[in-house]
Parts: C-alpha cells; structure tokens; sequence
C-alpha cells in the first residue's frame, strides 16, 4: 500500500480532542497537517452526530499556517492543504 492510499479517520471529541482511529492515537492540528502534506486522505467527523468536519478542520490548519508567516504555508504544502480542502467529502 502506497502512503498516498492510507485513508485516516479522525473523530473530534466534545472536549476538542482530535483522535486517529487509524494509529490509535490522539493527533494535533499540526499532525494532521502533516499527514496531508504526506499524501494520506484524511476524515475529520464530529465523534458524537458524525457530522464531516474535514473542512472545518483543515480551515484552521491553512489558518494557523498562514499565520506563522506565507513562506511557511508554502514551506509546508500549501497545494496539498487546499487541494484536500477543496476536495472536502467528495474524495471518498
């Protein structure tokens, strides 16, 4: 399986936690910014109505990006963010 293949579901508790069903692990903005950047698709739905939040989230990351500076959104795989933001639930 190629890393561009690996699909990562990641539900959003109430308390605003961000957890990987895929690794079992909780994951921060900026690990799922990373995640993008390295190819994988990424979910993002809301634990307890299963509301698709993946825009909402990967908003932020362009946000928080943009904020450190447009260098650093380029540095960081700005195409690759707001490709997968454009794509939203239709890449599945």
């Amino acid at each position: 399986m190629t890393v561009a293949s690996e699909r990562h579901l990641i539900k959003k508790y109430a308390n605003r936690k961000l957890y990987d069903t895929r690794t079992s692990h909780y994951i921060t903005l900026d690990g799922i910014a990373d995640l993008v950047r390295d190819g994988h698709t990424i979910e993002v739905v809301d634990r307890d109505s299963g509301q698709d939040l993946t825009q909402v989230i990967l908003s932020q990351i362009v946000l928080s990006e943009e904020k450190r500076g447009p260098a650093r959104l380029m540095d960081a795989g700005a195409d690759a963010l707001h490709a997968s933001r454009r794509c939203g639930s239709h890449g599945r």
